[in-house]
Parts: structure tokens; sequence; C-alpha cells
């Protein structure tokens, strides 16, 4: 009788056991996600983050089914702006946007896209062209090898946005004009205008004060920095170049995911993403316009105007492919590739986020 009374005490106690190992995951500690620090340049009500960056972390979550967790850090909050890229490199920043303006010199190859005459009549195109560059070239790849690159943004070509109308180079010369990073300096002088660097967090306030008369960027500005409130006039129909963004992850915290999280980033990045960044940077070009139509002027210069401009700017151009083959990187190459894919690309608008899982 007791023997048969152990054996089923033991019986008991075995089956516990069983069922405690079999027990649904819900019933487990849950396992933390692994967390991803996102430098930003852009704030929290930027349309960076509320169009792209946000939507984009938030498919990463859901495709990663919750083991991945982007976390954002804001207004340049982890490190000044000239420094975005180098936390990246250090872990500072597990992610981050870099815009190359910003840190104008440390990726000279890719800043031929301030250039004027490089193409790029819309993001879509700046945006799958800089990718096309980095699949393709040794020397692009070279700048970026202390980093896992995601892909590279662009916005459209850039437009002039005055506290007054600018018809012609006569109009323009002595202005001064926000600028970053030495092409975009350069541009303004060729021009006749006064280059003038300052974060660009004070350019809003500068231009209300009188400080600067405007500046040369994408006209999305006119919302995500609100310039519409202070520079009336627009002024398009010429080619001043594009602004130039990579996004890029700590090489050790790449190499730190499992292979199955890195292929999450790998389908969520690199020309997919391109196409999505760019699409979403040109409805957002878009919505500007309509946005302030009615409130702002807007200047097409007539094509012989516009035809001075662009003899004014090739040499500034020139000169730049010039001092880059100087120092041994296939400068005229590249730009002869970045052409063909502008014109291939054909300038049309990409998807836009939210997006569909590209499963």
């Amino acid at each position: 009788m007791k023997e048969s009374m152990k054996m089923k005490v033991l019986f008991v106690f075995s089956a516990l056991a069983l069922s405690a190992l079999l027990l649904p995951d819900a019933w487990s500690k849950p396992v933390k996600p692994i967390e991803i620090g996102f430098g930003l340049e852009s704030s929290s009500t930027h349309t960076r983050w509320t169009r792209v960056f946000k939507p984009w972390s938030e498919m990463v979550e859901e495709r990663s089914k919750g083991r991945v967790k982007i976390v954002p850090y804001f207004s340049n909050s982890l490190a000044p702006r000239p420094e975005n890229y180098n936390a990246v490199v250090q872990g500072i920043a597990d992610m981050g946007e870099c815009n190359l303006g910003g840190i104008s010199g440390r990726f000279p190859i890719l800043e031929m896209l301030h250039l004027s005459g490089v193409g790029m009549d819309t993001a879509t195109t700046g945006c799958r062209t800089m990718w096309r560059l980095y699949q393709k070239f040794p020397a692009v790849q070279a700048e970026y090898d202390d980093t896992h690159v995601l892909t590279f943004m662009s916005y459209a070509s850039f437009v002039l946005m005055l506290d007054r109308p600018v018809h012609n180079l006569n109009d323009l010369k002595g202005l001064k004009l926000w600028s970053q990073g030495k092409p975009r300096n350069d541009t303004c002088v060729a021009l006749g205008a006064v280059p003038v660097s300052m974060p660009m967090g004070d350019a809003y306030m500068a231009i209300q004060k009188g400080v600067l008369n405007g500046l040369i960027s994408d006209s999305t500005l006119l919302v995500s920095r609100k310039m519409g409130e202070v520079t009336k006039h627009v002024t398009t129909g010429v080619s001043l170049g594009t602004a130039p963004f990579s996004w890029v992850m700590n090489k050790r915290k790449w190499n730190s995911l499992p292979q199955d999280i890195q292929q999450v980033f790998n389908d969520l990045g690199g020309d997919w993403l391109a196409e999505h960044v760019g699409g979403t940077f040109d409805q957002l070009k878009v919505e500007a316009y309509n946005e302030w139509k009615d409130t702002v002027t807007w200047y097409t210069l007539p094509a012989a105007e516009a035809e001075r401009w662009t003899q004014r700017l090739a040499a500034t151009r020139d000169k730049y492919i010039e001092w880059l083959e100087a120092k041994g990187v296939p400068a005229k190459e590249i730009l002869a590739e970045m052409l063909a894919a502008s014109k291939e690309f054909g300038g049309a608008h990409g998807r836009t986020f939210p997006a569909q899982q590209p499963y």
C-alpha cells in the first residue's frame, strides 16, 4: 500500500514537472527587446521623423515581432550635428542620420550631390542614385567602411527661398544666404551671394531679424522648418544641387544582431528604403507647395536667365570634380554614372511611407 502511494506521489510530481516544462510562452518571463538608439538631427515634430523614421521604425519592430525596439534621440541630443557620424562610429548612437553638408569634407564624393547640374529633379532620383553609386564604386564604399550603411537619402533639387523677389543674378547679388559645406558655399559665391554658416535651427530667426535674406535648400523646409513664415519668395528653374544624407549603423551593433534580425534591416533597407524615403520626400514637396502656394510667390526663371545661372555654376562644378580627381577619386566616372542614373530613374516619384512590408 505504501509502495503504491509512493508511486502515485512520484507520478504527480513528474507530471507537474513535465507540465512546467511545457507551459506556453505567455507564462515565461518576457524577453527584453534589442534596443537600438537612433541619433537624429530631426526634432520629434520634423517631417523626417513623423513621415519617414517613425513609420520605418514601427515596421522594423513589427517585422521583428517585437524583438527590436528603436529608441529615438532627437535634435542632436547625443552629439552636435558635425559629430553625428562619429557618434555612430564610436557607439554613442547605435544608428544615425548624417547630413553630409553638416560634416563637409568627410564624404567629399557624395557631396557631389551639392553641386549644380547633377540632375536629381526628384528626391526619389537622388536617393536611389546615391545607393547605386555606393553599390558600384569602391571609392564611395571606402568613405563608409567604419559603419554599416542602411541606405542614403536626398531631397529634390534645391530652390531659393528668400525675403524678397529674385528674378535674375542682379537681384541676388550681395544677398546673405544660409549655407553649409564647401560645394554649397561655392554655389552661393558663384551666383554673387554671400554664404553664411550657422545651425539650421537658427536660420529662421536670422531671416526674421534680417541677418539673413534666405537660403538655398529644399522647399519642404517651408513646412518642416516653418520657412514659409519668413521667406515669402521662392525662385526655381535651375539646378542648384541637393542635400545628401547617409543612414548608418554602428558596426559592432550590426555584428551583434542575430542573423534573422539583420535580415529584417536588409529587407527594409537599401534600394527599397531609398525609394520609399525619396517618394515620401517628393510627396512632402507637393504638400509644401500646396500649403504655401497662395501666400508665397513662386517664380520660375525664364530659360535664358536660367542658362546664365547654369553657365556661372558649371565652372564651380568642374573645379570640384578636378579637385577630387587630383585626390585619386574617379570623379568624372562617378559623375557620368550619377547623370546616367538620374536619367534612368527619370524624375519618377517612389513609393511613400507608410508602406507595405517587402515580403
